[in-house]
């Protein structure tokens, strides 16, 4: 893969990329024929979140496999119960929601999907690191939208999540709250 950051981020990156190899390979293998609409292959955009975030010195193992894993559910046969077999409770729980699908795959009307992201959001801090790494890497690639779609995708992003993201800002551990309020900043230009 090219990609470009400086050497010790580069070995840093090595170091983690061999740690989450299983989930890496698996995301590649079962995601990797899949095409975005930009003819990219579906793996990409979570590889990238999953380099974005090392590089932000977020490294909790939960958020960094839900990174990887957040679309398999959807774009993929597999179930919550095989990641949460695979990758643990936690993990799953993240999946489950960042999705917006049912046990049968069957999408969530997106208001009550918005309800039941922000009701996990009081339960586990990581899905907001997770959604907030997938709203800044689907903002920088929609290019490829009408600009009809990038202004809905937008408003959407600016009115529904920006919020929760500004509201939830206590649920971080301080220890990594000032990288989440740089993530913020930096999803809000975005969508200026």
């Amino acid at each position: 893969m090219n990609i470009l950051i400086k050497p010790v981020e580069y070995i840093k990156f090595k170091i983690f990329e061999k740690k989450f190899s299983t989930t890496i390979n698996l995301i590649n293998y079962h995601l990797n024929w899949k095409k975005r609409k930009t003819g990219e292959a579906m793996f990409m955009h979570s590889y990238r979140m999953f380099k974005k975030c090392i590089e932000s010195w977020i490294y909790d193992e939960i958020v960094l496999n839900s990174i990887l894993l957040h679309d398999i559910i959807e774009d993929w046969d597999f179930t919550i119960n095989e990641i949460k077999i695979k990758f643990g409770y936690s993990t799953s729980c993240i999946i489950k929601w960042m999705t917006g699908v049912d046990e049968n795959k069957l999408k969530f009307n997106k208001n009550d999907y918005f309800l039941i992201f922000k009701k996990y959001c009081d339960f586990d801090w990581r899905i907001l690191f997770v959604k907030l790494f997938d709203c800044i890497d689907n903002l920088e690639t929609i290019h490829w939208l009408s600009k009809e779609r990038q202004s809905r995708f937008i408003q959407e992003k600016r009115e529904v999540y920006l919020p929760i993201f500004e509201e939830y800002t206590t649920k971080i551990p301080l220890k990594i709250t000032n990288i989440y309020i740089r993530k913020v900043s930096e999803f809000k230009k975005l969508l200026a």
